[in-house]
């Protein structure tokens, strides 16, 4: 879910499009439907939205990203052939792809799908780490979540490793942190055990999204059970925020707003909500 121009852009991914709420969270319009052409989307697994309210959206059905304005005319994209289930867009319009199958963990294209650069080491799949109907370990393992900040630095949190890691714009790797506390032991050992409540591919993710907020330079990382760890700008944890009436929810994404709201969904129930902005 995202926000702009004083309406909701959520990715109804099961219904191959992207659904607009107003404020009072009642519907407007929708944008795309399913298909092939080019205002329409195949199996989308992601979604960014540029600060002109273009939106950037990854099909996997279609293996391309797609970019159409607020009433889903196209006015960009381009053909990929590996998939990725995030994306992200910077103040360049450089758009940010997870494509581990290339051998790096982060792509990074013009509009046009001209790669400029890629970066990030992959990581070896842990001890039992295997995923169902044959996809590939390792490129299962290295899925993550992006977010970027006005600065253009690039977050990104792990799906199956509590790691969070901050990227410069050029790739450099600044910081790499392995997370701690309660809540990280309890998703490790779901994890080990694979008997979590939120799977992709037959595994048990640890890591579900994760956010930056502009105006306190912090980072939120999202665990299944909607319980947040707060990192400053050099990776240290700061807080913890537990919201233990979510728990049988397994929320699955977090971005933040201009003002520091936060937007959860979670697309096994159909549900986003929303959070004040946290001091």
């Amino acid at each position: 879910a995202r926000i702009f121009d004083g309406n909701y852009f959520v990715l109804d991914a099961k219904d191959h499009r992207v659904v607009v709420l107003d404020m009072g969270e009642h519907f407007v319009r929708q944008v795309g439907r399913y298909g092939t052409g080019p205002q329409e989307f195949f199996d989308p697994t992601d979604l960014a939205l540029g600060s002109d309210g273009a939106l950037y959206v990854f099909e996997a059905g279609n293996k391309r990203v797609t970019v159409v304005d607020q009433n889903g005319a196209r006015v960009g994209g381009f053909s990929s052939p590996e998939v990725s289930l995030a994306i992200e867009i910077n103040s360049k319009k450089e758009i940010i792809l997870n494509q581990p199958i290339t051998g790096s963990l982060l792509a990074v294209y013009d509009l046009y799908g001209v790669k400029k650069r890629s970066f990030g080491s992959l990581r070896t799949p842990r001890s039992g780490f295997a995923t169902h109907g044959g996809h590939d370990d390792k490129e299962t393992y290295n899925r993550v979540h992006i977010t970027v900040d006005d600065s253009d630095n690039i977050y990104v949190a792990w799906w199956y490793e509590p790691r969070v890691q901050k990227y410069a714009p050029d790739g450099k790797l600044l910081w790499d942190i392995e997370l701690i506390g309660k809540e990280v032991d309890r998703f490790k050992e779901k994890a080990r055990e694979n008997n979590g409540y939120y799977k992709f591919n037959g595994q048990t993710v640890i890591l579900s999204g994760i956010a930056h907020v502009a105006s306190s330079d912090l980072t939120y990382v999202l665990f299944p059970s909607a319980t947040l760890y707060v990192l400053n700008s050099q990776g240290k944890q700061v807080g913890i925020f537990e919201y233990p009436v979510y728990d049988i929810w397994p929320f699955n994404s977090v971005t933040a707003t201009s003002d520091g709201r936060l937007l959860f969904t979670d697309t096994n129930q159909g549900v986003f909500s929303v959070l004040a902005p946290i001091p």
